[in-house]
């Protein structure tokens, strides 16, 4: 986890703005990012899943080494 910037002005999104100027100003940051890290941990649990299920559709596999 990465430390919030310190506060130096009234609002909290000036901080914010003043490291990614690039932002809307009517972007909340602190909705954005566990909104994003939601949305990465689901698409990779359905490739997890996928990737899963296509193992298991070909059969047992040899897994010892030689």
């Amino acid at each position: 986890t990465i430390a919030p910037p310190v506060k130096t002005r009234g609002t909290e999104n000036d901080d914010v703005r003043r490291f990614f100027p690039w932002l809307p100003k009517w972007l909340d940051v602190n909705v954005v990012v566990p909104i994003g890290a939601t949305i990465v941990v689901i698409i990779v649990g359905i490739v997890v899943i996928c990737v899963a299920l296509s193992r298991r559709s070909r059969g047992p596999e040899q897994t010892r080494l030689r």
